[in-house]
């Protein structure tokens, strides 16, 4: 979520919407330590998440990509190591840097078991 966040900045784009779909919100007022701490690791396994972007050129021209990753939690889970593996080969630059901005719109293909399909 933190590059849909700021794609805006490493993209330059002026105009960008998100939209998500999610579960049922949760009451006001809920006591947040009752929650339990997450999914377990079997659970995490299941599912996918998949993610339609899609960019307007100012020349109107439309392109769509559907990403197919892992699950939230196993994508981030992958992708941190990634990027770790990547920092100690010293393929990286000083400074802040989101993924995307420190390693391309490819970066999310390099992720275990993601793909992508321009529509």
């Amino acid at each position: 979520m933190g590059d849909l966040i700021t794609s805006h900045v490493s993209t330059g784009a002026p105009s960008i919407e998100v939209y998500v779909q999610s579960g049922p919100p949760l009451p006001l007022g809920l006591d947040l330590d009752s929650l339990p701490e997450g999914p377990t690791p079997a659970e995490r396994e299941v599912g996918r998440s998949k993610i339609l972007a899609e960019a307007t050129g100012r020349d109107g021209t439309v392109a769509r990509t559907l990403v197919d990753t892992p699950t939230g939690y196993r994508f981030t889970e992958l992708s941190a190591v990634e990027i770790a593996r990547r920092v100690l080969v010293d393929d990286h630059a000083p400074g802040f840097r989101s993924p995307v901005s420190a390693y391309g719109p490819e970066l999310v293909l390099a992720i275990a078991d993601s793909h992508g399909t321009d529509l």
